[in-house]
């Protein structure tokens, strides 16, 4: 699926540069792959998701000769080559398609959360869906402040879980800069949610605070009818 149209689609020496890059990444990462150990990650994942059975340390290494400063799409690149790489069904290319945003987080702007919206909706499930949202939607958000809640209240409003995941989680690495009012806000919007994956959400995101402030988690769990899961889990740490 190609999620935006590129406006650089008369140059074809772009094109061909990207087509390039991800034609290297992927067959270096096909050559790589082991059936034995794709077989063990489905079966971990619980998912429908196909893996190519490369480990993640083994992925590390391959991956570290595209992710050099001097290798990197540049920023102008970057979605069209995010893009092409998302069309592979193997989660490990996923993953370094998920690394490069992470290389260019300093310089992402509103256009790149959009395409971060459209990867977060294709072939969900938690594991691309918390790395987006920690390591690359909620750094975008904690630098443009003023964009928060804009997404937030998209994300939270949503009809896609995944989506309203996102908007509980994105906010994990915050610590002191959290906005209170939106995680607690967004955790009692979905508190009713079924939907173990935000069940799961929403204690995880609340645990994650009480390493800042135990006391308003402590009084929001206590005022909120939450899910037991997410109760149990928002506090865990607090003694």
């Amino acid at each position: 699926m190609r999620f935006v149209v590129c406006p650089w689609c008369c140059n074809k020496t772009y094109f061909s540069e990207v087509n390039s890059y991800v034609k290297k990444v992927t067959t270096v990462f096909k050559l790589n792959a082991d059936d034995t150990n794709a077989n063990y990650m489905r079966a971990y994942m619980k998912s429908n998701a196909d893996f190519l059975g490369i480990k993640t340390p083994l992925r590390e290494e391959l991956s570290k000769p595209f992710l050099l400063k001097d290798k990197l799409p540049s920023l102008n690149e970057t979605i069209d080559v995010v893009s092409e790489l998302w069309e592979y069904p193997y989660r490990e290319i996923k993953y370094f398609a998920l690394t490069i945003l992470e290389k260019k987080v300093k310089e992402l702007g509103a256009h790149h959360l959009v395409l971060c919206e459209n990867l977060v909706q294709d072939e969900s499930w938690w594991d691309t869906v918390d790395f987006i949202a920690a390591r690359i939607t909620g750094r975008v958000l904690y630098r443009l402040d003023h964009l928060q809640d804009k997404y937030s209240t998209a994300w939270n409003n949503h009809p896609d879980k995944w989506m309203n995941r996102m908007g509980i989680i994105y906010q994990l690495k915050f610590k002191d800069k959290t906005n209170q009012h939106t995680l607690f806000h967004n955790c009692e919007t979905h508190a009713d949610s079924k939907e173990f994956f935000i069940q799961k959400a929403i204690g995880w995101a609340l645990r994650e605070y009480t390493k800042t402030n135990p006391t308003a988690v402590q009084r929001f769990v206590a005022e909120t009818r939450l899910k037991p899961l997410s109760k149990r889990e928002a506090l865990r740490l607090v003694k």
